[in-house]
């Protein structure tokens, strides 16, 4: 069961809340391993829940990184393929 972020920042130091919220997240991308991915920017924990059903490939996480779903790079290369970007 998750425990609010605002909950967790109130009983813990920044240090141990950031270990919760990434531990949480890891587990929420273990058991959704085929749509859930890892924001690709640096030091970035967030995850995106990516819907195979979804035309564009394009995706923002929580943090507003933009990064495309296939080739996982950051920033988006709409007229571009990933190999040729």
């Amino acid at each position: 069961m998750k425990i609010k972020e605002e909950i967790v920042n109130h009983i813990v130091d920044q240090k141990h809340s950031k270990k919760y919220i990434k531990f949480y997240k890891e587990q929420i991308r273990r058991n959704n391993a085929n749509n859930v991915v890892n924001c690709p920017f640096p030091d970035c924990v967030d995850i995106v829940n990516i819907d195979p059903t979804y035309e564009n490939r394009f995706f923002t996480c929580e943090n507003m990184h933009e990064f495309c779903s296939l080739c996982k790079r950051v920033g988006w290369h709409q007229e571009s393929e990933c190999s040729r970007v």
